[in-house]
């Protein structure tokens, strides 16, 4: 029986005249349709904890960042989806690395998003999570608040605690 999630990841496969190859070099839609791939096969890994979809789900969407042009407005919501792909691998892995990949792809996303875009307080939220990932996973509060701060970006944000608890 064919699941719909199966369903979704096999119409992203499909370009327009029918061909299957969605990494084609010359379709304009190929960051797009990858990226859609991305979090089909990233659903169909919360639901079915199949390891092969969170590894294709990692490769098409850092083809869609690598693919989406920096001043591409949509390359932010993708660098957003990359972080979120890296989660998930952390979540499975543990590994420190993995995480640290994700809040460079987190804090990539929020610097290509525009001041007045209204997905950038989601994104900061996101950054936030990943943070907070890391703080219960281990370290010192003083390097996750290091990381806190560094994460202020240009809107000046502090965490409202200081390092020495006060």
């Amino acid at each position: 029986m064919t699941s719909d999630l199966d369903v979704r990841a096999r119409r992203h496969l499909l370009r327009p005249d029918g061909q299957e190859d969605v990494t084609a070099p010359d379709d304009a839609h190929r960051a797009a349709r990858l990226s859609n791939l991305s979090a089909t096969l990233r659903a169909r890994f919360r639901h079915g904890g199949a390891r092969r979809d969170l590894d294709h789900a990692e490769t098409a969407i850092r083809l869609a960042v690598e693919t989406t042009p920096s001043d591409d407005r949509r390359r932010a919501g993708r660098l957003a989806n990359l972080a979120a792909v890296l989660l998930a691998r952390f979540d499975v892995s543990g590994e420190g690395p993995v995480l640290d990949e994700a809040l460079a792809a987190s804090r990539a996303s929020i610097a290509a998003t525009r001041g007045d875009d209204v997905d950038l307080p989601g994104r900061l939220s996101n950054l936030v999570a990943l943070l907070l990932t890391g703080f219960e996973r281990g370290g010192s509060v003083q390097t996750w608040m290091r990381r806190s701060r560094s994460a202020a970006g240009p809107w000046g944000w502090r965490p409202a605690v200081s390092s020495s608890g006060g």
